[in-house]
């Protein structure tokens, strides 16, 4: 849904030189970070990307409500209706 959107930003934010040297460099500082705290980073990374898909999962497979029914039908039925008489 957000794709086209998104691509379009990205393309006209990496025409400027800066924005894309800062979003490299970011990105060289999270991999040393990676790199420096091993076993800890690795699950924070973990963590990271097992949330959004465990919160998928839950969202798929929580149980659907029940619509309840209208408690009027009941009267309808018994009775039929008084405006066409």
């Amino acid at each position: 849904m957000f794709v086209g959107p998104l691509a379009f930003l990205l393309f006209f934010a990496f025409l400027s030189e800066s924005v894309r040297s800062r979003t490299f460099e970011c990105i060289g500082a999270v991999m040393h970070w990676i790199d420096v705290y091993q076993p800890t980073s690795y699950l924070v990374v973990a963590a990271f990307v097992a949330a959004p898909l465990l919160s998928f999962v839950l969202i798929k497979s929580w149980p659907r409500p029940q619509e309840m029914e209208n408690p009027l039908v009941q009267y309808r039925r018994e009775h039929p209706d008084m405006m066409d008489q």
